[in-house]
């Protein structure tokens, strides 16, 4: 089984600065980007993710809480899903429609477009 080069591994890549009651700082490890599980914070629900081969190709499917900053940590894994997406799911226009985002204060969601390995962020 192929997985994503590490690159493209779902990693916040930076450490968290806490500062502690005391005004001492304490540093946290870097968290994967899609990990969080359990009851939503802003959403309702509950937030999960899972990243799988198929008959057909890669499924990646992720409910999950992100700030609009961390966005770009996602871009090499939305882009490697593009040139392994099922021929299928390619409009006419080479587009793939690979995620739907709704703000959680909107009830619509809106696709995220990947053509080119260009993504169109909603």
């Amino acid at each position: 089984m192929n997985h994503p080069a590490d690159e493209r591994r779902l990693s916040r890549g930076y450490v968290g600065v806490i500062e502690e009651e005391d005004g001492e700082l304490a540093f946290t490890e870097p968290q994967p980007l899609l990990d969080q599980t359990g009851p939503a914070w802003k959403i309702e629900g509950t937030l999960r993710a899972s990243l799988e081969q198929t008959s057909t190709g890669w499924h990646l499917e992720a409910r999950q809480e992100i700030h609009p900053e961390d966005f770009e940590q996602l871009e090499p894994l939305l882009t490697w899903l593009y040139q392994h997406v099922d021929l299928g799911m390619v409009a006419p226009d080479g587009s793939v429609e690979l995620a739907r985002l709704r703000w959680y204060e909107d009830a619509d969601f809106r696709p995220l477009v990947v053509r080119d390995d260009t993504i169109f962020w909603p």
